[in-house]
């Protein structure tokens, strides 16, 4: 809502962007299953990852216009879609892995563990959000905003994400349960029949 009324210029053009963006998820969440087997769970993060990072990027660079925010809201989309396919499996996946690391199954305290961090990552989100746009002087009241406060809202909603998506592309380059999970899940079957 902000980036349409502060960068673009009018509340009207978030329903276009935002839908969009979601119709766009919500079908390539369906796509990316589609292609897991064949590229792996990390692989899919990345590219999602890697997309939502990029089109964020380009579209806090360039001139801001609603056919790119579409444009780019689409692109996110597609990443998001990506990414989401996986996330909760990478949590399954990780869980299993900590079972056959230590020998204890914990999947109860991974899933709290990640369903906390969640929590805390909108709530802090959200709070960072109102704290750059107030910074950068954001007044929902004016027709036209301050260079400044353009600044903070772009930040929030392309530069800020760019960077944490970024942040996740450079961490999943270490991950590599999807080469180890086989056989990991074969030696946990094996000690579970035992058990």
């Amino acid at each position: 809502m902000y980036y349409a009324k502060g960068v673009l210029g009018d509340t009207a053009y978030y329903a276009s962007f935002a839908n969009v963006m979601s119709i766009t998820q919500l079908v390539f969440l369906f796509v990316a299953i589609i292609f897991v087997p064949k590229i792996g769970k990390r692989n899919i993060i990345l590219v999602g990852m890697g997309l939502i990072s990029l089109s964020a990027l380009f579209q806090g660079f360039l001139p801001p216009s609603l056919p790119s925010a579409i444009v780019f809201a689409g692109m996110k989309g597609i990443g998001a879609g990506f990414a989401g396919a996986v996330f909760y499996a990478l949590v399954a996946d990780t869980i299993d892995y900590g079972e056959w690391k230590v020998g204890q199954k914990a999947e109860g305290v991974g899933v709290s563990a990640m369903t906390f961090a969640t929590k805390i990552a909108q709530g802090l989100s959200t709070v960072l959000l109102g704290w750059i746009i107030d910074f950068g002087g954001y007044n929902g009241a004016a027709q036209v905003q301050t260079e400044s406060a353009v600044l903070a809202v772009n930040s929030a909603f392309n530069y800020i994400p760019a960077f944490c998506c970024g942040c996740v592309v450079v961490l999943m380059l270490f991950y590599d349960l999807d080469k180890k999970f086989p056989a990991i899940q074969k030696e946990l079957e094996a000690r579970r029949k035992t058990n």
